[in-house]
């Protein structure tokens, strides 16, 4: 009897799915609609999982923590949301969760007594080996950790079962970044939604580039023509003190107004080049102090795109300074005093009924050819993984799969149409360029999985103003402490069955 409701709860949610089903965008070059939509005269990928599967109502602890602040807490207790709202993020989880306990018949239980940073309660649960949780959520390098003690069940075990890592609701690309000497232990899933609210964009102020008459920024990425060079004169025509006090403060109008994490790293890792990169044999290495490219981008960086003639450092304000940093610079932006800044879409709700912007990726180092994609820099995941407890991978690996296919076809969809740019700008090329990031992403290992070591080098590199030779010197300063934290995973990894 239960299954005859739920299958009747399923069919219903379908149904709802289909009548809010997500506007037409556009990508470069070609019409496409968004992730998890069927594109015509394509048959969409198809769940794997048996619908005969049939878990009499059993529960499926999630072990997370309560957030790291309100605006991001959905990240780690989506699988708590228990009803709708009228909010759209939330009722499309909802909608994930629902249809997923619908098809499996289980119920989702969330388990906040974790930490961000702390896996403590984690660890206890698994030396106890109690069973008290069937999935845990974590920080990417905090996970790591974790699997590196082998206390992670592996993805390719749980891939004997019902995950299917070739489904696009997998992020294939991004899972080729996670693995390490081809194993795999934690995996890129739609069930992530950081990875959709986390992912690093710039953003342009339409009515400043109207009023110096930049020309249509939309056509210069895909004309490939969106460079270091084009950005950088734009921002020196931007920047205009307005007060009349005689110098640049939070009052006047900026080429860039920046915070580190969404500025600094972008320019390195959407051109291709990283801090820690891996061989042919899956295997991590500090790439940082052999590569020209990487130290020619810092420099540009440092002495244009940081230039304090044109470009201001959110830490420097008086006014922006209440809220979070991340939050700070964009409400300096919606105030129209920056013609570009960096942040992610989980803040573009600021902007509501604000300044009137457009969304770009970071620019190239110089002129591509037309329709090349223009990459996203991805500052890691919120891991989604199983524990090495786990007494039945079978459940387990229907759960994820199933999962992260609801939240594919549900609840991103709408969160990209609803909450993100496609109806807060009504911007076609503003939507093409999000379709564009989401499918084009790049990971920095050294932010992801060792950012304690190679993002503390970096950091100093970003402050730093003296040229190229004071980055070599500054990774020949970090390189043993940086090199010695890769060693120990691989050896790790090495001894993971």
């Amino acid at each position: 009897m239960k299954k005859r409701i739920a299958a009747l709860v399923l069919a219903l949610l379908t149904i709802l799915s289909v009548l809010a089903a997500c506007a037409e965008t556009k990508e470069p070059g070609k019409e496409t609609v968004p992730p998890g939509s069927e594109t015509e005269g394509e048959t969409a990928a198809k769940l794997g999982v048996p619908e005969e599967l049939d878990y009499d109502g059993r529960t499926f602890t999630v072990l997370t923590c309560p957030g790291e602040n309100q605006t991001t807490e959905i990240y780690w207790t989506h699988f708590g949301v228990e009803e709708e709202t009228a909010d759209d993020l939330n009722d499309g989880v909802y909608r994930a969760n629902a249809r997923t306990e619908a098809y499996l018949n289980i119920e989702f239980e969330n388990d906040t007594s974790g930490s961000l940073v702390d896996t403590s309660v984690y660890r206890q649960h698994i030396a106890a080996d109690d069973g008290a949780f069937d999935e845990a959520i974590w920080i990417d390098r905090f996970a790591l950790a974790l699997a590196e003690d082998g206390m992670v069940y592996s993805m390719n075990d749980l891939a004997d079962y019902h995950v299917d890592l070739d489904q696009p609701w997998w992020y294939a690309t991004l899972n080729e970044y996670l693995s390490i000497d081809n194993k795999l232990y934690l995996a890129a899933g739609y069930s992530d939604i950081s990875l959709f609210g986390g992912m690093a964009i710039m953003l342009f102020n339409k009515t400043i580039a109207t009023d110096l008459q930049l020309g249509n920024i939309y056509q210069m990425v895909y004309d490939g023509t969106w460079d270091f060079d084009t950005m950088y004169t734009m921002m020196t025509s931007a920047a205009k003190e307005l007060d009349g006090d005689q110098k640049m403060t939070d009052a006047d109008q900026w080429g860039a107004v920046w915070v580190d994490t969404y500025w600094n790293n972008p320019f390195h890792a959407v051109n291709g080049v990283f801090i820690i990169d891996k061989d042919e044999y899956d295997m991590p290495y500090l790439s940082a102090t052999e590569d020209e490219d990487l130290y020619n981008i810092w420099e540009f960086m440092l002495e244009n795109f940081h230039d304090p003639a044109c470009s201001y450092d959110i830490k420097n304000t008086s006014k922006y300074s209440a809220g979070h940093p991340y939050e700070n610079v964009v409400n300096m932006f919606a105030d129209n005093k920056a013609l570009f800044t960096g942040t992610v879409p989980f803040y573009l709700y600021l902007l509501r009924e604000k300044a009137d912007y457009g969304i770009i990726p970071f620019p190239k180092t110089e002129a591509v050819e037309p329709g090349t994609p223009y990459y996203t820099y991805s500052t890691g995941i919120v891991a989604h993984f199983a524990p090495s407890t786990t007494k039945d991978p079978e459940f387990t690996s229907a759960v994820l799969e199933t999962t992260n296919y609801y939240y594919y076809k549900d609840a991103i969809p709408n969160y990209l149409d609803v909450v993100l740019a496609y109806k807060q700008t009504r911007d076609d090329d503003s939507a093409n360029m999000l379709d564009m990031a989401i499918k084009y992403r790049r990971l920095e290992l050294g932010q992801t999985f060792w950012f304690d070591s190679a993002m503390g080098a970096a950091s100093t590199v970003y402050g730093s103003k003296n040229g190229v030779g004071v980055f070599a010197s500054t990774f020949d300063s970090y390189a043993a402490k940086i090199e010695s934290a890769i060693e120990r995973t691989v050896d790790m990894f090495e001894k993971l069955g």
